[in-house]
């Protein structure tokens, strides 16, 4: 019986004859990871054109990794890899998850970003995921059994044309990162607060919400971003943030309490109507990055002088005509200036 190191060697020569490979002099150890004799990971990417016979050829594989390949169909055995623990096919115009998938017992990480998928099968909720990205697809609806993946502690969903946050997705407490930017969500549901260890949480660009209230229920956030009409007042209320993003905000102030989230490291406001800025917030004392594209500020307080904590200012493509003095003391700050009137 052929060992599959010597499958291994046969796939770089085939490869060396077909010009994919320079050379068929590449060791079986630097194109695929073996243990024990048995390949468990292809380091390039073009084996996977091949796909059933791989699969016959190699059963042991615990990853595979497709990225920018053509692959629009998974084969129906994949569901043969009872070791199979990590799948990703990126961007390889996939238009079906197989049920199959639903067989494979050790599988944790399931990457399907970048594709054409339109549905999933309610059977994908039997595999015990803990990582699910079914971002850039054309996703309208997300069933119910979802919700039997109880240790999934990564949900990506952006990029899709998701109305709402499911409510079944409400039901996994083990989800920490969740990410729904990029759809037509214009409403939170009122009971999100169920998501009680959600550190993470994407929903930039979708219809602006109309509740951003509901965002204060979740405490335990250190990174938001979201397209608000106006910042809540209590936004202070979540003190574990520590990376905040806003785009597209329709008022044209923030509210005074921001400058008590004193944790804040990051805050990124672009593509909004801001005309300024707090004074309070130079007093941020972990704030490292001060990002304000894209706005209307017109000038900045005599007191960003005291920001030297900085490491990067952003206020390029605002109508800023002149700059107070004391931003000279900001000597080893990253300042961008470009698309203001100051730089004419």
């Amino acid at each position: 019986m052929t060992s599959e190191r010597q499958l291994v060697a046969d796939i770089i020569r085939n490869f060396a004859d077909q010009g994919i490979l320079e050379t068929y002099k590449i060791r079986p150890e630097k194109f695929a990871r073996f243990e024990d004799g048995k390949v468990k990971e292809f380091y390039h990417p073009d084996v996977y054109k091949y796909s059933d016979e791989l699969i016959a050829n190699f059963p042991h594989l615990s990853k595979i990794d497709v990225n920018g390949i053509p692959w629009r169909k998974i084969p129906n055995s994949i569901g043969e890899l009872e070791n199979l623990e990590i799948l990703r096919v990126r961007n390889a115009e996939l238009n079906k998850i197989p049920i199959e998938l639903a067989d494979l017992p050790r599988l944790q990480v399931l990457d399907l970003a970048g594709n054409k998928i339109s549905e999933i099968p309610d059977d994908l909720g039997r595999i015990n995921l803990q990582m699910l990205d079914l971002s850039k697809n054309n996703i309208k609806f997300i069933p119910d059994s979802i919700a039997m993946m109880q240790q999934l502690h990564t949900l990506g969903l952006s990029s899709n044309q998701l109305e709402e946050i499911p409510e079944a997705i409400l039901h996994i407490p083990a989800v920490r990162t969740l990410g729904i930017d990029f759809n037509l969500i214009d409403y939170l549901p009122s009971n999100i607060e169920k998501l009680q260890h959600l550190d993470q949480l994407g929903c930039i660009q979708n219809i602006h919400l109309q509740n951003p209230n509901e965002l204060l229920h979740l405490r335990k956030l250190s990174w938001l971003s979201f397209s608000p009409e106006q910042v809540p007042q209590d936004i202070h209320h979540l003190r574990n943030l520590r990376f905040l993003v806003i785009e597209d905000m329709r008022n044209t102030e923030l509210p005074p309490t921001i400058c008590e989230m004193e944790k804040l490291l990051y805050l990124r406001i672009t593509n909004s109507r801001l005309r300024t800025l707090p004074e309070c917030i130079y007093q941020l004392p972990n704030l490292r990055f001060l990002l304000v594209p894209n706005n209307i500020i017109h000038k900045l307080s005599p007191s960003i002088g005291a920001c030297q904590q900085l490491q990067k200012l952003d206020l390029s493509n605002n109508n800023i005509e002149k700059l107070p003095p004391t931003i000279d003391r900001l000597k080893e700050v990253e300042i961008i200036l470009d698309g203001n009137p100051i730089l004419h």
